[in-house]
């Protein structure tokens, strides 16, 4: 595995790690249901998604900043056999988790579609509502409801009220967007203990939506009661049991609404100022930006095409970074002064494996560049130039 996938892997591990932390020891206890949903879901998104964002660096001194166009550096053809190896045994060791899941919830699709069919159908509501003996636990997928034939009226009437809750907020968009990302980041703990607390945030929404609905604490509470010491987890959405005991203490506690939103306010102030300082390790080409245009930029003699091959003919990929398949950007901050030289070299982000020194060592033999100019008059402008070192 080369070093910069094992890095993306490592953010998102860590990233939804402090997720799941600042929910469990700051939020848990405070939110409401729908609160609650609304940070877990958006938060796993967002950390999910985080380490493809575009590199985000920290601020600089001076008063220019130029970002280049990302130059790619491969190794010579006869590393390509050795790499294509490592990426099928990789995709093998990957891919057999992947497939193994996607059957897993195909067969439990395939489970609710003999239910809709062998089960006994009645329009409650509005809702179709399917009754069987082979129904365990009432749940309810999309606007569908499933329920055990044993219940009785009263406590018929409190479950589907607790369903409809579900469908009425789209519960199932959610459980299916975890289903996926369990698949897919099958390595990831914390993806099932996310989903897990997000599962206790569905109940909580929907025992405060039948509470609305003029159902007192009490009766709620022995309906659950009963039910489970009946042998059912109840209520529940698809595949998973509920926690009987959480949603009773939540039902009882006062809600205060005020403090819920406070405190998510200030989970999503230090999960934002996470995100802000985690730099992309996947990215692509970075566009030419800068802080305060210059009139004229900076320009390598001969221009990009030059420096490319500058930068082909004089960087030497690390026999230790091939050996290790090492590939990924490193990031090489200078400033092109006045007069166009380069001074203050250094790497602001690096992959290890000799890449860094590599490249560093590239940078310091580059020929004095054109220099910038600002209202008819030279500056120094502070670049930022990413090499990526990639096996062919």
């Amino acid at each position: 595995m080369n070093t910069a996938l094992l890095i993306f892997l490592s953010k998102l591990v860590l990233g939804t790690g402090f997720l799941y932390l600042l929910y469990t020891l700051l939020l848990k206890k405070r939110l409401d249901g729908n609160t609650a949903r609304f940070f877990l879901l958006g938060g796993t998104l967002l950390f999910t998604l985080l380490p493809f964002l575009p590199f985000a660096f920290p601020a600089v001194q001076g008063d220019y900043l130029i970002i280049l166009p990302e130059i790619t550096s491969q190794t010579a053809a006869r590393e390509t056999q050795e790499n294509q190896s490592g990426i099928s045994v990789f995709a093998l060791l990957y891919g057999i988790p992947v497939i193994v899941g996607s059957v897993l919830f195909v067969i439990k699709l395939f489970k609710l579609i003999r239910f809709v069919k062998q089960s006994k159908k009645q329009i409650m509501n509005g809702y179709p509502t399917y009754f069987s003996a082979e129904i365990q636990f009432p749940f309810s997928f999309g606007k569908h409801i499933f329920i055990p034939e044993n219940l009785n009226g009263e406590q018929l009437a409190i479950v589907l009220l607790h369903e409809q809750a579900h469908i009425r907020h789209a519960h199932t968009a959610d459980i299916l967007c975890f289903e996926v990302l369990k698949i897919v980041g099958w390595f990831n703990p914390f993806y099932y203990l996310l989903e897990r607390e997000l599962r206790q945030a569905h109940e909580f929404t929907a025992d405060e939506w039948v509470l609305k609905t003029g159902t007192g604490v009490p009766a709620y509470c022995e309906t659950l009661l009963s039910c489970a010491l009946a042998g059912m987890h109840v209520p529940v959405n698809y595949f998973k049991g509920s926690q009987i005991k959480s949603r009773i203490q939540m039902m009882n506690k006062p809600k205060n609404r005020t403090r819920s939103l406070a405190l998510l306010t200030l989970a999503l102030a230090l999960g934002i100022s996470g995100a802000a300082f985690s730099p992309n390790v996947l990215g692509q080409s970075t566009p030419i930006t800068a802080l305060n245009k210059v009139d004229k930029i900076p320009e390598f003699p001969g221009g990009q095409t030059e420096m490319a091959k500058f930068i082909g003919k004089t960087l030497v990929y690390p026999e230790k970074a091939k050996k290790a398949k090492t590939e990924g950007v490193v990031y090489i901050e200078f400033t092109v002064d006045m007069d166009g030289s380069l001074k203050d070299i250094s790497v602001k982000k690096g992959i290890g494996n000799g890449c860094d020194e590599a490249a560093l060592s590239t940078v310091k033999k580059m020929p004095n560049w054109i220099p910038a100019e600002k209202d008819g008059k030279k500056v120094a402008v502070q670049m930022v130039l990413p090499i990526r070192f990639a096996m062919e």
